[in-house]
């Protein structure tokens, strides 16, 4: 495999998980040469914050790992990025390695050699003297740049434009409405224990044209929707909005449309994440004492589903949350209205045109739309 194979620098530490300290294994310059991450040692952002490597989405762990980013010193294990989250490492397992190729991919292989993940570095080919430089930064975005001996340039790939379950401070989620580029959104786990893709998808709606945020399944039909953009917001957020943990932020420029949000706070610990259920929450770390504190959700209420209430229905946050309109209209089902399920809608109690009988030498004429 001549020319497969390059020097990795991290500008980050090497924690053993049976070892009573971290121990930094900098060459220089805080960098360190490595191609090869055994099982049981970790990479650690420089605040402490974040921490990146081999992880069980169960417990007891069963026979697949996976290689993944978590929050360091917080217990239960908090996952907030996957790498592999399609191709898990069966056990047992030496751990894996990074490789580059002539084209530009890098990627990562089990002991076996077979790859488990791998991602295309634009415009980039490995030399002598420019090798990738991966960082696990504060923010817990996974970085790639192209350094040479003295400097490095900017990032040829980030975590943080693919992102997984979680979105974190910083973290966009985007589309390019002119040339329908730039896609990014957050698809929920399996399973709760499992960390392959999901029935969920949180992110911009691509059918229309105007900006708005959409929930849908797998299958593409959509859930609920926020928006559309009025200039200054969408319609339908003002929870999130308002509140006095994180401060959202919605662009919409050039075409683009991007929402990402900022802790108020430097040291809180935020995320948003689409359940295995298709619950959007955001989750705030309060202490060791009460864990990880539900702060929204953006999807908790009927009103949140798209059609929960069907042709003609109101929906309304007290009980019942339909209601047919006021005047001249009833509600088609008798039996579910309004019960578990509203979406049957309503009707009018009347046709609006009488059909009667037409004088003698009078035509009927039918236009498209006013008569059936």
């Amino acid at each position: 495999m001549a020319g497969a194979c390059f020097w990795l620098f991290a500008a980050i530490y090497i924690y053993t998980s049976n070892a009573s300290s971290i121990t930094s294994i900098a060459t220089s310059k805080s960098h360190a040469s490595i191609t090869h991450l055994p099982e049981g040692e970790t990479l650690v952002s420089p605040n402490q914050r974040f921490e990146m490597g081999f992880f069980c989405p169960s417990n007891p762990c069963k026979d697949v790992k996976f290689v993944g980013i978590w929050y360091k010193n917080i217990s239960p294990l908090t996952i907030v990025w996957v790498a592999n989250r399609r191709r898990p490492i069966p056990k047992p397992s030496s751990g894996v390695h990074f490789l580059v190729n002539d084209s530009g991919v890098l990627s990562i292989q089990d002991g076996s050699k077979r790859v488990i993940w791998r991602i295309l570095l634009k415009g980039y080919a490995p030399t002598t003297s420019r090798k990738p430089f991966m960082q696990l930064l504060n923010s817990g975005n996974f970085v790639v740049r192209d350094c040479d001996n003295s400097s490095c340039g900017e990032y040829i790939w980030e975590s943080f434009n693919h992102p997984g379950d979680t979105l974190l401070p910083g973290m966009d989620l985007s589309l390019d409405y002119g040339s329908r580029q730039r896609y990014r959104a957050i698809t929920s786990w399996r399973k709760k224990d499992d960390p392959s893709d999901g029935d969920f998808k949180f992110g911009f709606d691509t059918s229309v044209q105007s900006p708005q945020l959409v929930l849908k399944k797998e299958n593409g039909v959509r859930l609920s929707r926020w928006g559309p953009w009025d200039g200054q917001k969408f319609s339908g957020m003002n929870s999130l909005m308002d509140n006095p943990i994180l401060s959202p932020t919605l662009r919409f420029d050039n075409d683009e449309a991007s929402l990402n949000f900022a802790a108020l706070n430097d040291s809180f610990l935020i995320r948003l994440v689409l359940t295995p259920l298709g619950s959007l929450q955001f989750f705030w770390w309060k202490s060791k004492n009460e864990g990880w504190l539900t702060i929204l959700t953006l999807n908790k209420d009927n009103c949140d589903r798209i059609g929960s209430c069907g042709s003609y229905g109101i929906c309304y946050s007290d009980d019942p949350s339909c209601r047919c309109l006021e005047q001249g209209f009833m509600a088609i089902s008798s039996i579910d209205w309004c019960g578990f399920d509203c979406s049957s809608g309503c009707k009018r109690k009347h046709d609006l045109i009488t059909r009667l009988p037409l004088p003698k030498n009078f035509i009927l004429v039918y236009f498209n739309g006013l008569l059936s």
